[in-house]
């Protein structure tokens, strides 16, 4: 009698074992199937130029595909050049997609367009200039990583409140102080140009010439103390935003 209940309890006892390691198990196959961050929104971004290119070659020709590819563009080169160029600064918010500072305004920025564009496009005949926008919103990603790639680790996307390692005035910074303002204001001006947008243009384009100006002129007073003779020197030669003009 004894000796058949030790049998049944060691049975039992392997039981529970084997089902605990299973459930362990079970979680190690879920951990690596599930995906992080990074990979979660490069797969959203790789999804959206699939689909977007594939509806224009297939002789689509909404706006909302090239606004879509358009925006995939952008947050893909906001991950690759700063990944790239500045790697001290590497996090899954790189994209600017979400838990970055600002990307729940740009969220908000891109559902109102879409909005307005949904709900003015059966009222207006001609709307928007797709193909123009299109290369606007691109020109701004372009002249974006191109002043992330120039100013490498000195790159922030935030206010520095310590000296960065090196001023500089070369490249895309010797035709404005601050091109990655000037491409991302191109950006946004190219996207609602996609969709014809009115409003939103006239709202973001405010919004952002107030907020780049406040912005421009609390991190210049941090340059002026960092650099002194040299970034006044520049400042009176290099037009802030806009080559020649402003």
């Amino acid at each position: 009698m004894n000796a058949a209940h030790d049998c049944a309890g060691s049975n039992r006892q392997l039981r529970l074992t084997g089902q605990r390691q299973g459930e362990r198990l079970g979680v190690k196959r879920l951990s690596c199937v599930s995906m992080n961050p990074v990979t979660t929104q490069a797969v959203l971004l790789v999804a959206s130029c699939t689909f977007s290119l594939g509806y224009m070659v297939t002789g689509g020709n909404s706006p909302l595909a090239k606004y879509v590819l358009a925006w995939a563009l952008f947050h893909a080169s906001e991950y690759i050049c700063t990944l790239r160029y500045l790697p001290r600064t590497k996090t899954p918010y790189l994209f600017l997609i979400y838990g970055a500072t600002g990307s729940v305004q740009l969220a908000a920025l891109h559902l109102l367009s879409v909005s307005e564009y949904v709900i003015t496009q059966k009222f207006w005949v001609c709307h928007g200039v797709p193909k123009v926008g299109f290369v606007l919103a691109l020109t701004g990603v372009l002249v974006r990583a191109r002043a992330i790639h120039d100013c490498g680790d000195s790159f922030s996307h935030y206010i520095e409140t310590s000296s960065p390692r090196r001023l500089v005035t070369c490249g895309a910074y010797a035709w404005c102080r601050h091109p990655s303002y000037a491409g991302f204001v191109l950006y946004v001006v190219g996207m609602q140009a996609i969709l014809g947008n009115l409003f939103v243009f006239v709202a973001s384009v405010v919004v952002l010439i107030r907020f780049f100006t406040r912005r421009i002129e609390i991190e210049e007073h941090f340059l002026i103390d960092f650099y002194g003779p040299a970034y006044l020197q520049y400042k009176a030669r290099v037009r802030a935003l806009v080559p020649c003009i402003y």
